[in-house]
């Protein structure tokens, strides 16, 4: 685009991809489908992410880690995940109208902090699986693959330094929302107020008891022992 159209043009355009299009091959055609092409690519994406939201909530589900409503199926789609979160998707704008001055630039930077969140967890994984059980792997594959992870960690912490300071306050606010979730999920399981478990003969209050009776006790110092 820096070749085909001028600084000042770019800087006022809103389409920039379709006038480097034009500029290239002349007329509007070429604009017009770079347009079209666009428009099937944001279909598609917009299709993804709407399944990766509902596929998310259904996994943390079956892992005892989300309400169990979003686990369950319709034809093998997450019906509850998907209504429940364009329900919320359709708040965040509502309350980005009324809140935020730009509001589509807020939520692109929410939708990057939130996505990013994921990434660090997995590179951080991805780095301790490598440090602790990697070490079999040879040195040169195991030193490329703990450098692509450190290299994710550190891009994932500088994309969330980026997405400025409003972003990462709303969003952190968001993500925390899922706390009282997830205590009332582990009450509801009886998994809070209990005790450690504690193997038998290791607690302190229980009688000691000798392992061995008294006839089958052996004397090291008799000959032949």
């Amino acid at each position: 685009m820096f070749g085909t159209v001028s600084n000042a043009a770019l800087q006022k355009s809103s389409a920039p991809f379709t006038d480097s299009a034009n500029a290239i091959f002349g007329g509007e055609w070429a604009g017009n489908a770079v347009a079209i092409a666009a428009i099937i690519s944001g279909l598609g994406a917009l299709i993804c992410w709407t399944m990766i939201v509902a596929e998310m909530p259904m996994a943390a589900a079956k892992d005892g880690l989300f309400p169990s409503a979003f686990a369950r199926t319709r034809r093998d789609i997450p019906v509850f995940g998907i209504v429940a979160s364009t329900l919320l998707a359709s708040l965040l704008t509502v309350v980005s109208y009324t809140r935020f001055d730009k509001v589509f630039t807020t939520l692109v930077l929410l939708s990057v902090l939130t996505a990013v969140i994921p990434y660090i967890f997995s590179a951080a994984a991805q780095l301790f699986w490598l440090l602790t059980r990697g070490r079999e792997t040879r040195w040169p594959h195991l030193i490329r693959d703990c450098g692509v992870s450190a290299v994710a960690l550190v891009f994932s912490f500088w994309s969330l330094a980026g997405s400025g300071y409003q972003a990462v306050y709303y969003g952190l606010f968001v993500v925390l929302l899922g706390l009282p979730v997830y205590i009332w999920l582990k009450v509801g399981r009886n998994e809070y107020g209990e005790g450690p478990v504690v193997p038998a003969g290791n607690d302190p209050a229980d009688p000691v008891v000798d392992p061995a009776p008294e006839s089958a006790r052996v004397d090291p110092a008799l000959p032949g022992h």
